[in-house]
C-alpha cells in the first residue's frame, strides 16, 4: 500500500566557512552568502526514521531569497552534501550540485523554494539507507565556482525540508 508522504525538518545546527546571518522578512532565520564566498550550514544529525520508507525517493527542498536588489539574472551554484551512517559502516558521503537561476532584478526579501535534485533524479535514490541509520546535510552556496554567476547577496533560510514517502503501519509486509 502506497501511503502519502511527509515532510522532516532539518533545522541548522552550526555554520559552514563564511556565512552571515539575516533574515528574510522579521523572523525566518538566514544566512547571507555573497557572489564571491562559500558559505552554508550544517543539519542537525538524525536517525533515519520509523516510518521512513527508504524503498522509495525522497526529495530536499531549500527556501531561498534575494538579499541584494537591482541585480542582472544569473545563475546561484547550491552544494549540498548528504552524509549518513548505520553501526556496521564508516561514514559515506553524497555530493549534490544545482544550479539556480535568479531572475533579472529578483524582489530583496522574496522567497524561492528550490528543490534539490529533481523528479527524474531525485536528491536520495531509494535503497540507500538502511535501517537504524543516521543523516545529516550541509548546504552551502559555492559563490566562488564558475557556474555561480549572480553577483548578488544570497539569503539561505536556516532549515532544509526533507519529503519522503511512509511505510505502511497496517501490517508487517512493508521493510
Amino acid at each position: 500500500m502506497l501511503l502519502p508522504s511527509t515532510e522532516l525538518q532539518l533545522p541548522a545546527l552550526r555554520i559552514f566557512s563564511a556565512a552571515a546571518s539575516g533574515a528574510i522578512g522579521t523572523a525566518l532565520a538566514t544566512l547571507n552568502v555573497t557572489g564571491t564566498q562559500i558559505g552554508g550550514f550544517y543539519t542537525q544529525p538524525i536517525q533515519t526514521p520509523i516510518d521512513f520508507d527508504r524503498s522509495r525517493e525522497a526529495r530536499l527542498f531549500l527556501l531561498i531569497a534575494s538579499n541584494t536588489a537591482a541585480q542582472p539574472a544569473g545563475n546561484v551554484r547550491l552544494d549540498t552534501v548528504f552524509t549518513w551512517c548505520d553501526d556496521a559502516s564508516a561514514p559515506l558521503d553524497q555530493l549534490n550540485f544545482q544550479v539556480v537561476a535568479i531572475p533579472l532584478n529578483y524582489p530583496v526579501g522574496r522567497s524561492l523554494q528550490v528543490e534539490i535534485g529533481s523528479a527524474a533524479a531525485p536528491f536520495l535514490p531509494g535503497g540507500i539507507l538502511t535501517p537504524n541509520s543516521s543523516f545529516g546535510l550541509r548546504v552551502a552556496r559555492s559563490g566562488s565556482h564558475g557556474t555561480d554567476t549572480w553577483t548578488g547577496t544570497l539569503a539561505i533560510a536556516m532549515t532544509a525540508r526533507l519529503r519522503y514517502h511512509r511505510l505502511c503501519q497496517f501490517c508487517d509486509g512493508c521493510t
